[in-house]
């Protein structure tokens, strides 16, 4: 009868441990693919920004000669972004003088519809998501900065704002 329980009581520690090893495998894989989809989904984010900042509209967006034109090229492009961004709650450009370029969807009659401005803004080159950019180095293959999550205050809900530098021979613009 004694050595039944010895071997009852070790089984039982053998297996204790077995699974309690199993579920910190568990876990850990589970925490790498969290990772890894999460990893994925941040550089998906960041390619629509990292293909606006290509764009020539953008960076002349304030050539007097073209100004026109590029604006509406440049609202096109944000309004582009944005439908391939699921959840994106607007889009921004803004210039070293001032200017900031805002698109933005809405829910009309059933639709989603964009609406944009183009004014004049006190300068936002202090704000974290137009300063930290400049200083981005590349990251697997990705330029853009993510600000720390924050309630917009426009919407009253929690996000992020991705953003990237956007330069014309080497100058920021």
């Amino acid at each position: 009868v004694i050595v039944s329980t010895f071997i009852s009581v070790f089984t039982t520690l053998t297996s204790k441990d077995i699974l309690e090893g199993d579920a910190q495998l568990t876990s850990f894989q589970t925490l790498q693919e969290s990772q890894k989809g999460l990893s994925i989904y941040f550089k998906s984010l960041s390619q629509s920004v990292d293909l606006l900042t290509r764009k020539n509209e953008l960076k002349y967006l304030e050539d007097p000669e073209e100004g026109e034109v590029n604006l509406e090229q440049s609202i096109n492009s944000i309004t582009a972004a944005l439908k391939t961004t699921p959840g994106s709650v607007r889009g921004y450009y803004a210039t070293e003088t001032g200017k900031l370029l805002k698109v933005w969807p809405v829910e009309e009659e059933g639709k989603t519809k964009y609406k944009n401005a183009f004014t004049d803004v006190e300068s936002l080159t202090d704000q974290a998501w137009y300063v930290n950019p400049q200083a981005n180095i590349e990251r697997d293959g990705v330029f853009a900065y993510y600000t720390e999550p924050y309630i917009d205050p426009e919407t009253q809900k929690q996000i992020i704002t991705v953003s990237q530098c956007i330069k014309s021979k080497e100058v920021v613009v």
